[in-house]
């Protein structure tokens, strides 16, 4: 039997399980699986020590008592003007075809201001619209003006790759938090008007008839989450989405079938030798740096 829920910001029918809004293209955070990790140093080598040259006697030659009379000036042949000519002639020609492949390959694209990767890239197609996700995960704090950086070099790096109509880049600080929580630093649209559900109405690749739409948050990094908090964190998303998966069809149904949060709670306290208050504490920090 299909559900159907309202979506949490435009208020738009979704069925249960989908990934994003279809109006207005808000992750929608289902109970979902997890997933997981790195490289050596170089070797030294030892610098070996040539040893000096060593010197030669000079000798010195006698010179005649005589004087020889000097010959008469050769001719230089033109060989040697011909050679130097040819020379430049090549370095014009690679300088010209290097010109045009830089002209075929378009603009450099900016480097961003701090650290990020992409982590996922999701196809999110509509009609026939091409429109993509990327999870990006940014590897350092950064203010809104340097997410907003890393959003445009985001968007520059996929038009290299494929031809869209929408994109849209989220961006997290850790990447165990895709899939479970809304982004955690920002979002960026590009897309018609800036509008993810107009997609279609463009052509894809046409990307002078699209532009930004932005959600980015301002963070005061001092309250992000530690990797044993998110380690934690991730643990009690992971048991009680084991209990969401265990329910029969007839059980999500009834609105009345919820897991037991407390005993969750107290299973991972045990788990990482923490009160169960210390948990909850955890629960409700990164709930707090998801939304503010």
């Amino acid at each position: 039997m299909q559900q159907w829920y309202q979506c949490p910001r435009c208020g738009a029918q979704v069925a249960f399980g989908v990934g994003f809004c279809n109006n207005c293209g808000t992750q929608l955070n289902w109970p979902t699986q997890q997933q997981p990790p790195p490289p050596a140093p170089p070797q030294y080598q030892q610098q070996y020590q040539q040893q000096p040259p060593q010197y030669q006697q000079q000798y010195q030659q006698q010179t005649p008592q005589y004087q020889q009379q000097p010959e008469p000036p050769k001719k230089k042949s033109n060989a040697w003007l011909m050679g130097c000519l040819g020379l430049i002639g090549i370095v014009v020609l690679v300088g010209i075809g290097a010109l045009l492949l830089c002209d075929e390959a378009g603009p450099s694209i900016t480097e961003a201001p701090v650290a990020y990767h992409v982590e996922t890239k999701e196809d999110v197609p509509y009609a026939l619209a091409k429109r993509f996700v990327w999870n990006v995960v940014v590897e350092e704090p950064a203010t809104s003006e340097q997410l907003k950086a890393v959003a445009e070099n985001a968007v520059e790096r996929a038009k290299g790759e494929v031809k869209f109509n929408a994109i849209m880049i989220l961006m997290y600080d850790y990447a165990e938090f895709i899939g479970y929580s809304g982004y955690t630093l920002g979002s960026a649209t590009f897309a018609p008007s800036g509008d993810w559900s107009q997609a279609a109405s463009v052509d894809a690749g046409d990307y002078d008839k699209m532009s930004f739409s932005w959600d980015l948050k301002e963070k005061d990094w001092s309250k992000q989450l530690t990797p044993q908090e998110v380690e934690v964190w991730v643990a009690w998303q992971e048991a009680i989405a084991k209990v969401w998966a265990s329910y029969t069809e007839a059980e999500l149904a009834d609105i009345e079938t919820m897991p037991d949060e407390e005993k969750i709670t107290n299973q991972i306290a045990e788990e990482f030798g923490m009160s169960p208050e210390e948990v909850d504490a955890v629960l409700l920090k990164q709930l707090s740096w998801c939304y503010h």
